[in-house]
């Protein structure tokens, strides 16, 4: 392009040159003939500078292209997330007259990016202060719904495989299948975790306050978990362990509401045994058959009492709902007996959220669309199985859940 800009006005300024005198012609025209020449071999000069200098430039990193970098689009400074969940439920505890009620979930959140090691991340839900339950019952004449801080923490990134979180913050525990046999899907610990994560390896290292006390020691939770991962092609498989050793526990109080939750309390009230929980789980994934397939298990062990101490889970999960017209079918048998956990952060929906208990857990959702799904769960239970009446618990729960 450039020899043909240079080439078009050599020729109009030619041209527009006065007529030499005819006894000058012909060494007009060689005259005429050697600048051509040397335009000419200036114009490919500087036409391979130029491609030199363009190829130069997009060798380079992209943080070093300059100008000529088409910029990149850099995340939000803060991001927010939501979600509502609308639920039906039915009770029949066989000794209680039958319940039904409905219920809703509010749950708005934010992230903002302090620097590029560091974010903060709060959270607000509906459920008041109860630690195992962001539901809110439809009741109380049309009565304004408690809302308040469900997290609140800082992420502290020290490598691109180990974090620090600080704070009131969402359970960094792997939950075996999702099931909430030691912890609650609404858990929420509060305290300082350090978190690990590779290829392989998988570890959280953490201490938490349950109870400050004026005129004693403060109750304290100590927990370690560390597990194996592999991947292959079509498949997957995880093996971990746990262990979770609650300090001066043993010989206080209910902490909430003065709720036992199936754990053994004296005549005084105060809490029998002490809790020590070892853990042992195992999780396989597959994605050779029609849809993805998981078949997980978990054994518990509360080591500081000699009776009443083991709980159990096994179950799978074949399906998905992430996209629209997607559905899972889902099942796992649970079984805990009186001191296996702590009764306070179990499962809050199977057998009411006490041990002692044991039963089957049946779930079916469906993706309506990307931000809209339905799910079914049947709560088929024994409570009191061991230290009381037997009695037989189900429980019925129908969801809606939106997501923005």
């Amino acid at each position: 392009m450039i020899k043909f800009l240079f080439l078009v006005t050599l020729f109009f300024l030619s041209v527009s040159l006065p007529a030499p005198a005819e006894t000058d012609t012909e060494t007009e025209l060689e005259r005429l003939k050697d600048q051509l020449k040397a335009l000419t071999a200036q114009v490919n000069r500087l036409e391979k500078r130029l491609q030199s200098e363009q190829s130069t430039e997009q060798s380079k990193p992209a943080h070093e292209a300059g100008q000529h970098k088409i910029p990149e689009k850099r995340a939000p400074a803060i991001q927010f997330t939501g979600d509502m969940r609308g639920r039906y439920e039915y009770f029949d505890a066989r000794n209680r007259p039958i319940r039904q009620r409905s219920r809703i979930r509010l749950r708005l959140g934010a992230e903002a990016n302090i620097n590029d090691s560091t974010s903060l991340h709060v959270r607000l839900a509906t459920g008041g202060d109860n630690p195992t339950s962001t539901n809110l019952t439809l009741d109380g004449g049309f009565s304004r719904k408690d809302f308040g801080l469900d997290r609140a923490y800082v992420r502290h990134r020290l490598t691109d495989q180990q974090q620090i979180l600080v704070g009131k913050m969402s359970n960094p525990y792997h939950r075996i299948g999702g099931t909430g046999i030691l912890f609650d899907s609404d858990l929420n610990p509060e305290g300082l975790a350090w978190t690990f994560n590779n290829t392989h390896w998988q570890g959280v290292l953490g201490a938490y306050y349950l109870d400050e006390r004026k005129d004693d020691d403060n109750i304290m939770l100590y927990a370690m978990q560390w597990a194996f991962q592999q991947n292959w092609t079509n498949s997957g498989m995880q093996l971990g362990i746990g262990y979770y050793d609650y300090d001066n526990l043993q010989g206080a109080q209910p902490i909430y509401q003065n709720e036992r939750f199936g754990n053994r309390f004296n005549l005084s009230n105060h809490m029998v045994h002490d809790f020590n929980i070892a853990e042992i789980y195992a999780r396989y994934d597959t994605r050779q058959l029609p849809k993805p397939f998981t078949v997980f298990t978990s054994y518990l062990n509360n080591t500081a009492t000699d009776d009443e101490h083991e709980a159990f889970v096994v179950g799978f999960k074949y399906g998905s709902t992430k996209k629209p017209g997607d559905w899972q079918l889902g099942s796992h048998y649970q079984y805990t007996e009186a001191d296996a956990v702590y009764g306070l952060f179990n499962d809050s929906d199977f057998a009411g959220g006490e041990t002692d208990a044991r039963g089957h857990v049946w779930q079916f959702g469906y993706g309506l669309n990307r931000q809209l799904s339905m799910g079914f769960t049947w709560i088929d239970a024994v409570r009191n199985m061991h230290l009381g009446t037997a009695t037989d618990y189900d429980r019925l729960m129908l969801d809606l859940s939106y997501r923005f």
